[in-house]
């Protein structure tokens, strides 16, 4: 199945997180930053990409593409040419090591706009290069029906009638055996 909820931790070498799901129609996707450190004063800015795609496995190799430099998050959009994606930039959230709470961002970062796959790219970079900073990130993607994939959910309708099949058949086969007990 595949993941509602990830739990990353990003630093001052991380490159871009990327996450790929399946999603339905008005899923809310949450980021927040659950701990940090830092260890000067440091500011912040967060840019997420939400990209639709009508293939699953259209892009598989993003991870690739971003290592190898030949992608960069502020191009993400402009480089797939393609109407259906969203970007949000959220910029100059403060940290030092005198706070006690991150900067909070919206509580929903995005929503999708269609049925499908999606995939969702989370860049956090700071004005100041030599800064050493560890953030631990939490990110959600909540549907009308839970955190469950819109490819998993017609798996448990059919688990679902198939499981009281089966309850059937073993009731009946115990009815029968019964019958004819002696």
């Amino acid at each position: 199945p595949e993941l509602g909820l990830w739990l990353e931790t990003v630093n001052d070498k991380s490159g871009p997180l990327i996450f790929r799901k399946t999603m339905f129609n008005s899923t809310d996707i949450k980021l927040s930053v659950k701990s940090f450190h830092c260890s000067g004063p440091v500011k912040f800015t967060i840019v997420w990409h939400l990209k639709y795609h009508t293939c699953h496995n259209e892009h598989s190799n993003l991870e690739e593409l971003f290592q190898k430099h030949k992608l960069s998050v502020e191009d993400f959009c402009h480089y797939f040419k393609n109407d259906n994606c969203w970007t949000t930039k959220n910029e100059n959230l403060d940290c030092n090591s005198d706070s006690q709470v991150f900067p909070s961002l919206n509580d929903v970062v995005a929503r999708t706009q269609k049925d499908g796959f999606h995939i969702f790219i989370v860049s956090i970079k700071t004005e100041n290069t030599d800064a050493s900073w560890n953030l631990n990130v939490s990110l959600s993607m909540i549907g009308p029906h839970g955190y469950i994939s819109a490819s998993d959910w017609p798996l448990m309708i059919f688990y679902m009638v198939m499981c009281i099949v089966y309850i059937l058949y073993g009731i009946l086969w115990l009815t029968w055996s019964a019958c004819y007990w002696k």
